[in-house]
């Protein structure tokens, strides 16, 4: 799997250091930039595949890096800031922003919004392989040794995002911002659609299971690992 490439400008060095680690922990490359100047001194060199853009930098205001950032092509802009007001979001996202997250934040919010903009901006074909189990992203398709069956594009999208995550809980919020956009605490659709996926795992005799977690998300599981 591609090594995704991000630049990370936050001149806060404690939590310059937090998502820097976290990123890395995910399998992200990361660099690094304190202030405008040291930004624009990086993208002379090297040209990342998203960009994490704090706004209250030492040198000045991050919005003023968009510019620069989209010369050099279709790079996303993902918005951290303390700045959480309407205006402030409007400003952010007419100034070419792909998205804008407030501080404080947590840190799955904060690895959702990455992968979908990564997803947005740089589709990709892409095979994920889990305890026997096969999903095919580009053909919609999930199946074992014995067999295969078709998935539906939001079941695939959870699919994904379970496997990328296995036996993490990953709080429905999140999981329903990966697949729609969009979180819709009053609906049930969602749980139809992993009652419909938990049916497919097990037509297709695989060992993975999808575990609903009381008050706090899913996880998927190996059933063959004690």
């Amino acid at each position: 799997m591609r090594k995704w490439q991000i630049l990370l400008i936050e001149d806060d060095a404690d939590l310059q250091a937090l998502l820097g680690n976290h990123l890395q922990n995910w399998g992200y490359h990361v660099q690094v930039c304190r202030t405008l100047q040291e930004t624009y001194q990086q993208l002379a060199d090297w040209v990342p595949d998203l960009v994490l853009l704090d706004l209250n930098l030492p040198d000045g205001d991050g919005l003023d890096l968009i510019p620069s950032i989209q010369a050099l092509g279709n790079l996303p802009v993902l918005v951290m800031t303390a700045r959480g007001s309407v205006p402030d979001r409007v400003q952010g996202l007419n100034s070419g922003a792909d998205d804008y997250l407030v501080k404080p934040f947590a840190l799955d919010e904060f690895d959702a919004r990455i992968k979908a903009l990564l997803r947005r901006v740089h589709p990709q074909e892409q095979t994920l392989y889990l305890a026997g189990t096969t999903l095919d992203t580009s053909k919609c398709t999930l199946s074992t040794a014995a067999k295969s069956v078709l998935l539906t594009d939001h079941e695939v999208r959870i699919m994904e995002y379970l496997m990328q995550n296995a036996s993490r809980v990953v709080s429905r919020e999140v999981l329903e911002q990966h697949v729609y956009g969009f979180y819709s605490p009053a609906s049930n659709s969602f749980e139809v659609r992993v009652s419909l996926l938990r049916k497919k795992l097990k037509q297709i005799e695989s060992h993975l299971h999808i575990r609903a977690l009381r008050k706090t998300g899913y996880a998927l599981f190996d059933e063959a690992t004690p």
